[in-house]
């Protein structure tokens, strides 16, 4: 267990640089004005592209562990093929209200000219970024979570720099030249996440008679309101002030904040990492009713994920100016947002990662309750204080959000399935317990 972990964690560190160097390249080659263009229209399909799986990758990633668990091929299968096939049809449709909404989202602004065809540009790889999400998931859940992680983690920014760089060559390095770079990279990505999964599939050889069929469009539907807030909160959470400055601030303001978040957020590879390999297991052991096994995995999930991103927070708060000013001399004055950035960050280290056991532990509606207050605190916090502070409330309320989410997931699964989510003491990383105390 512990070196799936390594692994997918240490992908994920991959993951950090390559990000990193994205924004790096997008901040040098393009500038900052042109990077906030880019990071206005990214904003916008990355949180529709999460919005369009409908929280299906979630429910995806346990019924394909379960079936797998149970040698079901045909219900594994059809999981699948029915949640690739919503998922295509609401990409598609949000991917056409994205480029006739064109017109209303960049309205009269200086940018609007360069802003409107890199949001028509993006809103081409909107399916492929949806899929691309999707297949990650089925592919954790297969036991190709360091592949999977790795695809969407490292091959996309890696990829989308090396086109930026050519197209650099020419001389063609605005927004417009990022955006065709991104849309690339997350089609070519999509194809060989597909290609694994497919070659996969071909070669697996379920031993067990089928008993089930799996979940339909309607059940995927019904699921859809408790899972697609679930599913879509942390993206969200990441990406609205981008989006909401986008509309009330410069395109330049909007490039400091972004690269303020990319870097308080470098921790959470590490959360992603740790979650990614012990979900599938508090699914299987809450699906065997093993309720002290379930509590134990979290517990450790939770004393993984604070004792590796607890140093990295630290460290970039320590010196702001420093990692910021590597981006250009306009975002070392982003320095006071990125240490409220990162101290929210901290906070959600020390609570640990409590909507995924909510999840595993099919509290789909407890899940949701989690997400929606963290996205209203969020939207309210946003719109009561950019207004009067700018990015610095933006930080703020993204702090404040995260943290308030995080508490209401640790009280609800102390109420349901039963545990505390963090380890409050030694033997809670050892010992036997029941579930609740």
């Amino acid at each position: 267990m512990f070196k799936r972990v390594f692994v997918t964690a240490s992908v994920r560190l991959l993951g950090v640089p390559a990000q990193l160097l994205l924004m790096l390249a997008i901040t040098r080659l393009t500038g900052a004005f042109e990077a906030g263009v880019y990071y206005f229209a990214f904003a916008l399909l990355v949180i529709l592209a999460s919005m369009s799986r409908l929280g299906s990758e979630l429910s995806g990633l346990r019924e394909v562990a379960s079936h797998l668990t149970r040698n079901s091929g045909t219900a594994l299968r059809r999981a699948v093929r029915v949640r690739a096939l919503v998922t295509i049809a609401v990409s598609v449709t949000l991917a056409t209200g994205l480029a006739l909404a064109v017109p209303l989202l960049v309205g009269a602004a200086p940018s609007a000219p360069d802003a409107a065809i890199v949001i028509l540009i993006l809103a081409l790889a909107l399916p492929a970024l949806a899929l691309l999400g999707l297949f990650v998931e089925v592919l954790k859940a297969i036991d190709r979570a360091g592949f999977a992680v790795f695809m969407q983690n490292v091959t996309v920014p890696v990829a989308t720099v090396i086109l930026l760089s050519l197209a650099s060559l020419s001389g063609w390095t605005d927004a417009r030249a990022t955006a065709v770079a991104t849309t690339v990279s997350i089609w070519s990505a999509l194809g060989v996440a597909f290609g694994v999964w497919w070659r996969w599939v071909q070669h697996w050889s379920p031993t067990a008679q089928d008993t089930t069929t799996g979940t339909g469009v309607r059940q995927l539907l019904r699921d859809a309101p408790a899972l697609l807030v679930v599913a879509s909160a942390s993206t969200v959470m990441q990406w609205m002030g981008l989006a909401i400055l986008g509309v009330m601030a410069t395109p330049e303001q909007v490039a400091g904040f972004g690269v303020a978040v990319r870097l308080a957020i470098a921790g959470a590879v590490v959360n992603s990492a740790i979650t990614s390999v012990m979900s599938p297991k508090m699914a299987a052991a809450h699906a065997t009713g093993d309720l002290p096994k379930m509590a134990r995995l979290a517990h450790t999930s939770a004393a993984l994920i604070l004792a590796a991103t607890a140093p990295i927070l630290l460290i970039l708060g320590a010196f702001p100016q420093l990692w910021l000013s590597v981006f250009g001399a306009d975002f070392p004055a982003f320095a006071t947002e990125l240490r409220v950035l990162l101290l929210g960050q901290l906070l959600a280290a020390f609570l640990g990662h409590s909507g995924s056991v909510l999840v595993m532990a099919g509290r789909y509606r407890d899940a949701r309750l989690t997400a929606v207050v963290a996205v209203l605190a969020l939207g309210g916090l946003m719109l009561a204080l950019i207004p009067a502070f700018g990015t610095l409330g933006a930080a703020m309320a993204m702090s404040g959000a995260v943290v308030v989410g995080h508490l209401t997931a640790v009280a609800l699964v102390r109420r349901n399935p039963g545990f505390w989510p963090i380890p409050l003491r030694l033997r809670d990383l050892t010992g036997n317990r029941t579930g609740r105390r």
